[in-house]
Order: structure tokens, then sequence, then C-alpha cells
């Protein structure tokens, strides 16, 4: 009981460093692993291979943290260089994110975004899951604003 007191005092501040909820679990495949100058197929990507981002860099993205998304469906790729052979990562993500509201103010939609980068790899930088994510708000808040169903 002692030992878990300290653990718990450590934890509790730190909520908005927790990644983005992924509500598909993590061993369900996501798309390919490429690897070469003409990407040959090298693997699966599963869900739990892709870097989130945290939910105070969501907030600070999107401008609000009122906000809150979980990743209903990813469909992505990345292709690598192989030994040497080959460019700079290329990253392809889809995503649904489903929109809630921390405050119960915002209504709840799912929202398409997508990313195509070229030069990171969406398995060790969550930036590539931040942009699709920026996608996906920005749809979301514009079909907010023009649903009758979801004025406010």
């Amino acid at each position: 009981m002692m030992l878990l007191f300290p653990i718990f005092l450590m934890l509790a501040g730190t909520g908005d460093q927790l990644p983005v909820d992924l509500a598909i679990e993590g061993e369900r495949k996501v798309g390919g692993v490429k690897k070469g100058l003409v990407c040959v197929p090298a693997g699966a990507l599963k869900a739990r291979d892709i870097a989130l981002p945290s939910r105070r860099d969501v907030a600070e993205r999107v401008g609000t943290d009122d906000a809150l998304p979980s990743i209903v469906n990813i469909e992505a790729s990345v292709c690598t260089a192989y030994m040497g052979i080959g460019k700079a990562p290329k990253s392809q993500l889809r995503i649904q994110v489903k929109w809630s509201s921390a405050s119960g103010s915002l209504c709840e939609k799912s929202w398409e975004g997508e990313a195509k980068i070229k030069g990171r790899d969406l398995r060790d930088d969550p930036t590539v899951m931040l942009e699709a994510i920026d996608v996906s708000f920005k749809r979301w808040e514009a079909g907010r604003a023009s649903s009758a169903d979801c004025s406010g």
C-alpha cells in the first residue's frame, strides 16, 4: 500500500500527457510496412505500432481542451529505406475519429482525417497522427457549424 501511494501522486497530474484514446484493439492490423527503393511489402502494421500524440498536444493543436478525440478506425502504411537503400520514410494515414465533449456542450460525431507525409515515420513520430486528428477536427467543426442537430 505504501508503495502505490507515491506512484499515484506521480500519475495524478499527468492525465493530459496520456495518449489520445485508441478505441480499437492494439493487435488489429491496420496496414502494411514496406521497405526499399520500390517499397516492397515487409510486414504488417498494427494499431499499437503507430505513435499517438498526447491529449495535451491535441488540445494545443485544435485550440480547445473540451474536444475529446477517440480513434475508432485506422488505415495506414509506411515505407522506409532498407539497409540504406531507399528514400526517407513516407507515411500515409487515414483515420476515423469520434469526437465528444468533456463538458457535454459539443455534439458527438465521427469524422475522417488523413495525413500523407514524407520524411516522417508514423511508428515513431506522433505528429503524423496529430496532423490527421487536426484534419478530422476541422471537419467536425465545419460540420457542427453547418448542421442543425449539432449547432450547439
